[in-house]
């Protein structure tokens, strides 16, 4: 049986489409950039606010503001951001590291029975 914490879960893609909604400050303009329907945004954005317990956003006439609470999570995920691109950036740099170029000469009379 799940608890209570392990079922307070929301997806990166519903925080990807958080940010860009903090960047826009429109519902119908940035769902229209992600290429999703705006009531599909709005539930993204309400399953954050039941997951966090706290509204993101309140409106002032048809203007949307960020809340204390959506301020908080932003800062967050865009360190949440930051440390998946350093790990991205240092696996990248890692792997590479191991791997490289390897030149393999031959002579030509051995070419054709090689190739």
């Amino acid at each position: 049986m799940l608890d209570e914490k392990s079922r307070r879960v929301f997806s990166s893609k519903a925080l990807n489409y958080f940010d860009e909604l903090t960047k826009n400050m429109s519902y119908t303009k940035t769902a229209q950039l992600l290429g999703i329907t705006q009531p599909a945004l709005t539930q993204q954005i309400k399953k954050i606010e039941r997951v966090v317990g706290a509204p993101l956003f309140y409106s002032i006439g048809k203007k949307i503001y960020l809340t204390d609470a959506g301020t908080l999570l932003l800062k967050t995920t865009h360190q949440m951001f930051s440390m998946i691109n350093n790990v991205t950036d240092q696996i990248q740099q890692e792997s590479s590291e191991r791997s490289g170029t390897i030149s393999i000469g031959l002579l030509s009379t051995a070419e054709s029975m090689v190739i």
